[in-house]
């Protein structure tokens, strides 16, 4: 064992119950050696809202959007709706970002691979 210090294996309930509450709070940094490979930011994966849909979403609309995060809730369904298209052009320029949560937990499904 050498120069390790004993850790202690189980903390108080206290201090589990606060790990618990900020579990998300951070960012899990995967490296190799001194490289950096990948960078997870657990806030918005644990409310179903990827940096990649964000940028996705803010391309679209040509503007940036501030998505809020509930505790308790993810986010189940995101999509832009167009404006309508009739005789092959579109009717306005209107485009309408629409989240939908839920409280149920599950994974984020692509609906549109495109």
């Amino acid at each position: 064992m050498g120069a390790y210090q004993q850790i202690p294996l189980l903390s108080s309930k206290e201090q589990l119950e606060e790990l618990k509450k900020r579990r998300f709070d951070a960012t899990l940094i995967l490296t190799a050696g001194d490289e950096e490979i990948a960078r997870f930011d657990l806030h918005t994966a644990a409310f179903g809202w990827t940096p990649e849909i964000q940028q996705k979403m803010e391309k679209e609309l040509g503007t940036k959007m501030v998505v809020p995060l509930w505790e308790g809730y993810q986010v189940k369904y995101a999509a832009i709706q167009h404006p309508p298209v009739v005789n092959n052009q579109q009717v306005g320029d209107r485009r309408v970002a629409t989240i939908v949560y839920t409280d149920q937990r599950g994974p984020l499904i692509d609906l549109n691979p495109e």
